[in-house]
């Protein structure tokens, strides 16, 4: 199998996660996993042909999402080559195969929505605090993250080997990727078809960007919508402000 990156450069949204995490929010759990109703396969989501992760990423988001709620739903290869136009691909032009920004992505989920399924908002999460960071992925079903891929990241990942160097200095490519797990050890993000496991140090050395994904129904029944808790009302707020 091919194997492609495709996210452009690190962005920022508008909207910070921390602003709507209250002091009475209570930690978050020391370990989530949001793939444990997935039975089905994954899918590489045409990221072994086209630069497309950004998109991929937001496929197995809306897998994660719904697989939790009221059932399964898969984008096909064609809602996912459709959502990548947006970001000014042609297929009859291989050349316009230039990746796209994981901010460009998830306004198009908003505006969009793939595979009937929409996010109501988005915002940055620090990803140099790895509390916030698993706040997210508990509270929301996952956080889509970018980061730097390497040869060493390329090489363990066909060995079936947990992503753990440290080492950043020679990166192939910048990468999109859902994260709907975390324990003590490390992460899990879903890429070219399955489940890849990486350690927290490795978050911390690759990672250069962290979004919450937000659907509203989602968050209102995961988490104490009390302003000293998240305060949703904050959130809608900023949003109508934007």
């Amino acid at each position: 199998m091919n194997y492609k990156f495709g996210r452009k450069h690190p962005t920022q949204a508008k909207l910070k996660l921390h602003r709507y995490l209250g002091p009475a929010l209570p930690p978050a759990p020391p370990m989530v996993d949001w793939t444990l109703a997935m039975s089905a396969d994954w899918g590489v989501m045409k990221n072994d042909s086209l630069g497309d992760c950004t998109c991929a990423a937001m496929g197995h988001a809306v897998q994660v999402i719904s697989t939790n709620g009221d059932g399964l739903i898969t984008p096909s290869d064609d809602e996912i080559v459709n959502m990548y136009r947006a970001s000014g691909y042609d297929p009859g032009d291989p050349n316009s195969d230039q990746g796209w920004t994981e901010t460009a992505a998830m306004q198009f989920m908003c505006d969009r929505g793939l595979a009937g399924v929409k996010i109501d908002a988005f915002a940055d999460v620090d990803q140099t605090n790895l509390d916030q960071v698993k706040q997210a992925i508990y509270l929301f079903g996952g956080c889509y993250i970018g980061v730097m891929i390497t040869q060493q990241d390329m090489d363990d990942f066909q060995a079936n080997r947990a992503w753990e160097s440290l080492d950043v200095s020679s990166p192939l490519g910048g990468h999109a990727l859902w994260v709907p797990s975390y324990d003590d050890t490390g992460i899990t993000v879903i890429t070219w078809g399955k489940a890849q496991n990486a350690t927290w140090g490795w978050f911390q050395a690759h990672c250069d960007e962290v979004h919450a994904c937000l659907l509203f129904p989602w968050v209102q029944n995961s988490v104490n919508t009390d302003p000293d808790g998240f305060n949703m009302q904050q959130l809608q707020d900023d949003l109508k402000a934007l």
